[in-house]
């Protein structure tokens, strides 16, 4: 994908990022050193304790499934790039799990991996969210761009 167009999904899922985060939820933002866990959750450190994440709107393969590796090395270099901030979804959380959007060095990190092609967006828990055009047309851009290293779609997450 030209820089341009990758620049110019970047600045919208910011602009929608900050949009809905001004006064969305009254939990701080977390803050802190991570431990990766797999390619879409991860362990925050923060000053009030562990806090596993499990970020918003995005699923990557599972362990043991193609492309688990490379979503979860992608992610590892995502978080060490810079300071981490995830803002916790108001009342969303799964399998133990607090769902947020999260940030590193200033980069969406979910939107990051739907443009690598390592994620593909969970459409059932971004139907009507601000954030679903940014994210279906990154992963489309992907999906033009990389065809063979981007992992399946599930059909019963978004439409076909």
């Amino acid at each position: 994908m030209p820089n341009r167009t990758r620049s110019a999904l970047a600045a919208i899922a910011a602009v929608i990022m900050l949009t809905c985060q001004s006064g969305a939820t009254a939990d701080p933002p977390l803050t802190g050193p991570t431990r990766i866990i797999d390619g879409d959750t991860f362990d925050v450190y923060s000053r009030s304790g562990t806090v596993r994440v499990r970020i918003y709107g995005i699923d990557t393969p599972e362990r043991g499934q193609p492309g688990a590796r490379a979503a979860t090395e992608a992610l590892r270099a995502l978080l060490a790039a810079g300071p981490v901030t995830c803002h916790p979804r108001p009342g969303e959380i799964t399998h133990g799990r607090v769902v947020a959007t999260c940030t590193a060095a200033g980069i969406d990190v979910a939107l990051q991996l739907l443009l690598d092609g390592l994620a593909a967006p969970w459409c059932s828990f971004l139907a009507g969210d601000p954030l679903e055009p940014a994210y279906l047309a990154a992963r489309g851009a992907a999906v033009a761009r990389l065809p063979s290293t981007a992992p399946a779609l599930p059909r019963h997450r978004c439409p076909s």
